[in-house]
């Protein structure tokens, strides 16, 4: 089983290091709750998901109705999404 959030947004200033993510949700009629994840942003494409700038699987402790994907653990991290100013959208995966 899986299921997926995507959600549109803007970076403003100077651009943006995204270091971890809060989702909440509540599963309904299955087990849970979820204890892995990916990430996913994407360039915008006229109010549409453009192409994939970054994606990261993570293995997360998650809460019943909340948690928190670390996409970075503890900075400095190699690899983690540095956005510049613009719209984009995440998604997260959970599995």
């Amino acid at each position: 089983m899986n299921s997926d959030l995507v959600d549109d947004f803007v970076v403003q200033g100077y651009g943006w290091i995204v270091r971890w993510i809060d989702v909440d949700g509540a599963y309904f009629n299955g087990p849970g709750p979820a204890n892995t994840f990916t990430v996913y942003f994407y360039s915008d494409n006229d109010g549409f998901p453009g192409n994939q700038v970054y994606a990261n699987f993570r293995a997360v402790d998650a809460e019943r109705e909340h948690l928190t994907v670390h996409v970075c653990d503890s900075p400095p991290c190699d690899g983690q999404p540095f956005l510049y100013p613009g719209k984009y959208w995440v998604e997260i995966q959970a599995t």
